[in-house]
C-alpha cells in the first residue's frame, strides 16, 4: 500500500502554528490564566494527529518535544520521547475512535496535559522527591482546564489547513 505525499504547504502550516504555541508557552514573562501558566505545544501534536494520522502526529510530536526541551527546564530527551508516544497513540486512537471535531480536539487536549502530569509524576517517585499530591492534583486538573479551554487555537488553524490541502 502507496502512502500518498504531504503537501509541502501544510507542512509548513503545521509548522506555524507549532512555532505560535511555542511562542506563547515560552515567552520570558509567562502568561497565565487564573495562576496557570498557558501551554499549548501538546496541542499541536493532538491536533495534527487528529486531522492526518498517527505518523504525522509522530512527527510533530517529536518537533512539539524538542520545542518544549528548548523553552523548559527537564530531563533533555523526555519531552520529544512523550510527545513522540503522544503524537503516536493519539493518531491511532483518532483514526479508529475519532472523528475531525472540536469535541475530540478537547479530548485530546486533556489527554496531552493528563499523559505529561503522570509522566512527571513517575518521575517525581523515581527520584523519590517529597511533594504535595493534591496540590500537584490541582496543579494538574487547572492545566488541562485552561488547555483544553484554549485549544481552539490550535484546533482551527490546523483544521484549516488540513481542509485547504485536502
Amino acid at each position: 500500500m502507496q502512502r500518498e505525499q504531504q503537501p509541502v504547504g501544510q507542512i509548513v502550516c503545521y509548522a506555524l502554528v507549532l512555532l505560535v504555541a511555542y511562542l506563547v508557552s515560552t515567552t520570558t514573562a509567562p502568561l497565565q490564566i487564573l495562576g496557570y501558566r498557558i501551554d499549548l505545544i501538546g496541542c499541536v501534536p493532538a491536533a495534527v494527529a487528529l486531522m492526518e494520522g498517527p505518523y504525522l502526529g509522530m512527527a510533530f510530536g517529536i518537533a512539539a518535544g524538542i520545542a518544549c526541551d528548548m523553552g523548559l527546564t527537564g530531563i533533555e530527551g523526555l519531552f520529544p520521547m512523550y510527545y513522540m508516544l503522544f503524537g503516536a497513540a493519539a493518531g491511532i486512537f483518532a483514526d479508529r475512535f475519532l472523528r475531525r471535531i472540536f469535541p475530540s480536539m478537547f479530548l485530546l487536549a486533556v489527554a496531552s496535559v493528563l499523559g505529561l502530569a503522570v509522566f512527571r509524576l513517575l518521575g517525581f517517585v523515581i527520584l523519590q522527591i517529597r511533594f504535595d499530591l493534591l496540590l500537584y492534583a490541582q496543579r494538574v486538573c487547572g492545566q488541562a482546564m485552561i488547555t483544553a479551554l484554549l485549544s481552539p487555537l490550535v484546533y482551527l488553524p490546523v483544521r484549516q489547513a488540513w481542509k485547504r490541502f485536502h
